[in-house]
């Protein structure tokens, strides 16, 4: 499902493919097209859309967001134009920078153009570090009974 080389804030890029389609019959409209759950903290820095065969007439148009709660994740919807098969942007809404695990990006196809085929989405991001949680010190050793209790002091 992804690929690239993320080792954990560096510049790597980490990527992610979904397909919304099959690579025969023409895009439909579709709430759910597609969707991918967030393994690891990420922050998306890029979406790409290509299609196999270009629509004839109208864009392929496709909105983007965390289905966990349903926030958007790019300001505007993502289209394809007509004659075209690629479109991508950088301008995220500033959630696609915290996205956590377990979280699901989801992709819906608003309008599918004329004819177009082999809708492909693709994630650029990178891995955030989680958290990291210190661990709790260890309890006092308690004594074991008819273990002799030594004072010092007076």
């Amino acid at each position: 499902m992804g690929a690239g080389g993320g080792s954990g804030g560096g510049s790597s890029e980490d990527l992610v493919q979904v397909a919304c389609s099959d690579l025969v019959t023409p895009v439909s409209a579709a709430v759910n097209a597609g969707y991918f759950a967030v393994a690891n903290p990420m922050a998306l820095r890029r979406i790409r859309a290509d299609l196999l065969v270009a629509s004839s007439s109208g864009p392929v148009t496709l909105t983007v967001w965390k289905n966990t709660d349903a926030t958007a994740l790019i300001p505007t919807p993502l289209s394809i134009a007509a004659g075209q098969t690629s479109a991508e942007t950088t301008t995220l809404n500033s959630i696609a920078e915290s996205l956590t695990t377990g979280d699901r990006v989801g992709i819906s196809v608003t309008a599918p153009g004329t004819d177009a085929i082999g809708l492909l989405v693709t994630f650029s991001s990178r891995t955030i570090a989680e958290p990291v949680t210190p661990p709790a010190p260890a309890p006092a050793p308690t004594p074991s009974p008819g273990t002799p209790t030594i004072v010092t002091g007076k």
